[in-house]
């Protein structure tokens, strides 16, 4: 992923049409570790039970890849053949899970008030 793969990813939440070939190799690098992390813990969960569930992780990890144009794309290019983390994903997306909500601070409105 590099050093720093955080403009990348913040480009591909804000200005994805703007990525360029070296960018999306990052983002592929970036979305496969977090694939990878479902990945070990459900091959341990078929082996012996760990008491976190595999689906819960998968919905966190899967967060950071379907809140973004590109990420869903890759995913539906990659995954419609895992019928249950393909499931999984879709969920997320019909939640309508979005990067931009933290990037765009909220404050109460007495917060602004004197």
């Amino acid at each position: 992923m590099g050093e720093n793969p955080a403009p990348v990813i913040a480009k591909a939440c804000i200005t994805p049409k703007d990525l360029q070939p070296d960018e999306m190799v990052v983002l592929t690098a970036y979305f496969s570790s977090r694939v990878a992390q479902i990945s070990r813990l459900r091959v341990l969960e078929a082996v012996a039970e760990f008491g976190v569930p595999w689906q819960a992780v998968a919905s966190q990890q899967l967060t950071g890849i379907l809140d973004n144009e590109p990420g869903r794309i890759w995913f539906a290019n990659n995954f419609t053949a895992d019928v249950e983390l393909y499931e999984i994903g879709q969920s997320l997306f019909e939640d309508g899970v979005d990067c931009r909500d933290p990037l765009v601070p909220s404050y109460p409105e007495q917060a602004l008030e004197p």
